[in-house]
């Protein structure tokens, strides 16, 4: 209602000063109406929205794998793992009241390519850059100042149109945040079958097994001495939606310090949008699987880095994410860094500004609202433009502030001076390779537990030639776990005698 009130506000002031004519008035209450309907379908989808999450939500209690004694019994290899985990499972969740505030820059690329595997090399499809300044104070809303911002697309010859917006910059930290960087932004005590399985999680020993692996200690100038641990997780069964990895905690505190972990299988994402949704309507059309099969996405790895400030609190540092996609014939590699820099920590914090003094109503309206309200902004000379958004399940209200020189964004100090560069000054990529290949190797697998097979069908799999014909084909894939997958195709070809004598033909040529 907040928004339909600003847009009916905004016509009507349109209205006045064209002239208030009947012909402007008949536009503006037609406007009206057809916002008025807008609003009532998105009132009715939240509606079906919500009925159908609590429907999922219900099947995924539901699918939950039970902790029983017998599983409970095998979870821990070593009796350190069953103490490292409990505390940091306590710590999870504790809020260090002690942190008050903190003044740091963020800066975020992410990267993806497009390429076909029996043609060439992954070439750049579109890279994206941003940074941005984020102030945060106990008590406060975040306040986010959006200092540059560009994209590329270089297989289209040419800078893309980036949307001058800094809703998505990610946030360091916010009370409630999840430590290891999966899920929806916000730490849940218990598991969720819907989403990524917290090893961490309450009920997670039904999913993983734990074992503590190495220990590394190092000094502080100050004389205090840090000791890190390492907890080797693996999960018991080959899925998409588990993790295996090493979590590193400090004793003591029992905090994350650091993170490498992948998951174990790729999602293929046909068979989990049929398996999260029993409404026909909201299943993808089987012509549309058909034509773009297999669907599958593979995340090879996550990292995920602390660094220690004021001698106690650890504060996020570095987060990528790399994976790749497949969509029919089409390969996808993506990858996300980000890194995060702090001016202060528990310092003295700039003014953040009040709510109630930015026009919130730009916050529930389209987009193309908004880049008006921000052009008529800037058309009054402003510097910049602030609106106020709700994020992680509107738990934290945002104040973003986004310049009007858009230009100024694109060359910002801020970011590299070319957005090609491989970032290993930002991102220390040639470290973070080094704890890749440490902890996920080739024996960090699941345990041997054969899956269900998968079939795959479709235009991905038909293909031509003068020997087959028209062919196509139908593939199973099961996961077997370990490690080992097993994969079958059976493919029928369909040949016309012409095609029969044209190949004859051109092999008498050839002689």
């Amino acid at each position: 209602m907040v928004a339909l009130a600003a847009i009916a506000l905004f016509a009507q002031t349109i209205s006045i000063s064209v002239g208030g004519g009947k012909k402007d008035s008949v536009k503006v209450a037609h406007a009206d109406s057809i916002q008025v309907e807008r609003e009532m379908r998105r009132d009715s989808m939240r509606v079906r929205r919500a009925r159908n999450d609590s429907v999922n939500n219900a099947r995924r209690v539901a699918k939950r794998v039970p902790l029983t004694p017998a599983r409970l019994a095998t979870a821990f290899r070593d009796p350190g793992a069953r103490a490292l985990l409990t505390s940091a499972r306590v710590a999870r969740l504790e809020q260090d009241t002690a942190l008050r505030g903190y003044d740091a820059t963020a800066y975020e690329r992410m990267s993806v390519g497009m390429g076909f595997k029996r043609i060439g090399r992954d070439r750049l499809l579109m890279r994206e850059e941003r940074a941005a300044r984020i102030v945060w104070s106990k008590g406060s809303p975040v306040l986010v100042q959006l200092l540059g911002k560009r994209m590329v697309m270089p297989m289209l010859e040419g800078a893309g149109d980036s949307e001058l917006d800094a809703e998505g910059v990610p946030i360091p930290y916010y009370p409630g945040r999840e430590s290891l960087w999966v899920g929806s932004g916000l730490a849940k005590a218990d598991v969720s079958e819907g989403e990524i399985i917290h090893p961490l999680a309450n009920g997670a020993e039904a999913y993983y097994t734990y074992a503590t692996g190495d220990s590394v200690s190092f000094q502080l100038p100050g004389g205090k001495t840090i000791q890190l641990r390492e907890l080797v997780v693996r999960p018991r069964e080959p899925k998409w939606n588990v993790a295996l990895g090493s979590l590193w905690f400090e004793l003591g505190s029992s905090r994350l310090v650091r993170a490498v972990f992948r998951l174990a299988e790729p999602m293929d994402i046909w068979a989990i949008a049929d398996e999260d949704s029993d409404d026909p309507d909201d299943k993808p059309p089987k012509w549309v699987k058909a034509m773009i099969s297999p669907m599958t996405a593979k995340v090879n790895s996550v990292t995920v880095e602390y660094g220690l400030h004021e001698g106690r609190f650890w504060m996020p540092r570095l987060q990528g994410l790399e994976g790749e996609a497949q969509a029919g014939f089409m390969h996808v590699p993506f990858k996300m860094e980000q890194s995060f820099k702090y001016a202060s920590v528990n310092g003295s914090m700039p003014a953040i500004p009040q709510i109630a003094a930015i026009d919130t109503a730009q916050d529930s309206t389209s987009r193309a609202f908004r880049r008006a309200r921000r052009r008529e902004a800037c058309n009054d000379k402003s510097n910049s433009t602030s609106r106020v958004t709700n994020r992680y399940e509107s738990s934290l209200s945002v104040i973003v502030q986004v310049p009007c020189d858009s230009a100024k964004l694109a060359h910002s100090p801020e970011l590299p001076k070319s957005i090609y560069d491989d970032g290993e000054e930002v991102f220390g990529t040639a470290q973070r390779d080094a704890l890749i290949q440490e902890a996920l190797t080739l024996s960090a697998q699941p345990g041997f537990i054969p899956q269900r097979p998968v079939l795959t069908y479709g235009l991905g799999l038909t293909r031509y030639n003068r020997i087959e014909g028209l062919s196509t084909a139908i593939a199973a894939r099961q996961s077997l776990g370990g490690g080992y997958t097993a994969r079958a195709l059976a493919r029928i070809g369909v040949v016309s005698s012409f095609d029969c004598f044209d190949s004859a033909l051109t092999n008498i040529f050839k002689v």
